[in-house]
């Protein structure tokens, strides 16, 4: 019988958004609450703290760590506020955790803590994709920055900062600092986890041969919906993400820009909550937010991905795999998924025929449906993923002679106290 533990699952935003990240952790916790005792524990930003104090002490931390000529990244900083790292590392020291997970990257100057204050604590380090290589695309593309998961605290003008002039400087910056950071959670980790394959790969070549092997990727879970359409095909195009994310606002301007070009037939339905303005586009239906994925993907649907950069997965095509509808994407919206032979992965100078005359390719439509179904059945389901996870926190489990070592004493020591009893007796 496998021992149950006890773990800390230190997270950096809330979980109380649909998709994207926030699933994946929903996934991740399920997983580990199936046979542990997990224990939440939020850890705040800066922003979130609302104290002149607060961001005094992260620019000092900044400051001094420029000073000592290893600059820190700026969202480590960001997250790493003293008075709540010491706080969250006190609450997982006093509540005798057998393992902590951590939620990416930001939680450096917390994993720096708990190694200086809990040394024989597990630790696993969850990067999700890898910062540094997605810093280095946005600034080779000179995207904006996006707020992501502090969009909320963010105030007006540290936004308007992003995602202007500032940004490319910023860009380059994170991708040259988050490289040491990287190096250094793999070093003071037990475990770092990547979703995607490529990306393990580029870091385990990045780091000493004795460091490769805590080096681990979990695809992210996701169960099967609906079976691949078999009838005749019913032509409707979707995309779904909020502007929000700089991935999906790039996604959907290319997107308006192709029906504006080519006015195809077929309507493009656009799911999800934006921060703009709808843009106007004959085909182009605007949707919003929607609780309810299979409206999204209903039978005859197609996802369009063109993706402005790899890194990950794209948790958008297993959900519409997993419905059983086709995916017609560029080579970066299936980076992260081991598929050889896709028939739909594309690059976007060859999407006009499928687009403007989708019937002339109903056989294509209906083998990457498939194709698409039978890899999220084989490498993306729940069973698969507790397994992986499973494996990562198994060795926070005391080691088979430890365990024999602990049952011989206790043995012992029953015999003894059995023989002392005797005596007492007579």
């Amino acid at each position: 019988m496998k021992e149950r533990l006890h773990i800390a699952i230190v997270l950096t935003r809330e979980l109380n958004v649909a998709g994207g990240r926030p699933a994946i952790l929903k996934n991740v916790v399920a997983a580990l609450a199936q046979g542990h005792d997990v224990e939440l524990i939020r850890l705040r930003n800066v922003l979130e703290l609302h104290s002149v104090m607060a961001l005094t002490r992260a620019f000092c931390t900044w400051a001094m760590s420029v000073l000592r000529m290893r600059p820190l990244p700026l969202q480590c900083v960001l997250y790493g506020d003293w008075t709540e790292v010491t706080s969250v590392c006190t609450r997982i020291g006093e509540g005798y955790f057998d393992a902590v997970y951590l939620d990416t990257i930001r939680c450096h100057m917390l994993l720096r803590a708990i190694r200086g204050r809990l040394r024989d604590i597990h630790v696993i380090t969850d990067f999700d994709d890898l910062m540094s290589r997605r810093m280095s695309m946005i600034h080779e593309q000179n995207f904006p920055l996006a707020t992501g998961n502090i969009a909320v605290s963010a105030p007006s003008w540290l936004k308007r900062l992003l995602s202007g002039p500032a940004a490319r400087f910023i860009s380059w910056y994170e991708f040259a600092t988050l490289r040491r950071s990287e190096s250094e959670a793999v070093a003071r980790s037990d475990a770092v986890v990547l979703v995607s394959r490529h990306e393990r790969d580029e870091l385990r070549r990045d780091m000493p041969v004795v460091l490769q092997a805590r080096i681990y990727c979990v695809s992210p879970m996701m169960p099967l919906r609906s079976r691949p359409q078999t009838g005749p095909f019913h032509h409707r195009f979707v995309f779904i993400g909020s502007d929000r994310l700089l991935q999906n606002r790039a996604a959907i301007d290319c997107l308006i820009g192709m029906w504006r070009r080519l006015r195809p037939s077929p309507p493009l339905h656009i799911f999800g909550d934006q921060s703009r303005p709808p843009q106007p586009a004959d085909g182009v239906i605007w949707h919003g937010a929607i609780p309810d994925l299979a409206k999204v993907y209903e039978p005859g649907s197609i996802l369009l991905l063109p993706s402005p950069f790899g890194g990950g997965c794209k948790t958008k095509v297993a959900e519409a795999w997993a419905f059983g509808c086709p995916v017609l994407g560029n080579a970066a919206a299936f980076e992260g998924f081991d598929l050889a032979d896709y028939p739909l992965n594309l690059p976007q100078d060859v999407w006009d025929d499928y687009i403007c005359h989708p019937e002339r390719f109903d056989s294509v439509w209906t083998s990457a449906a498939q194709a698409g179904w039978d890899f999220v059945e084989r490498d993306l389901s729940p069973q698969r993923f507790g397994t992986a996870w499973e494996r990562i926190v198994a060795p926070a489990r005391p080691a088979d002679s430890k365990v024999k070592e602990f049952v011989a004493a206790r043995t012992a020591a029953t015999a003894v106290a059995g023989q002392i009893t005797g005596v007492l007796a007579e």
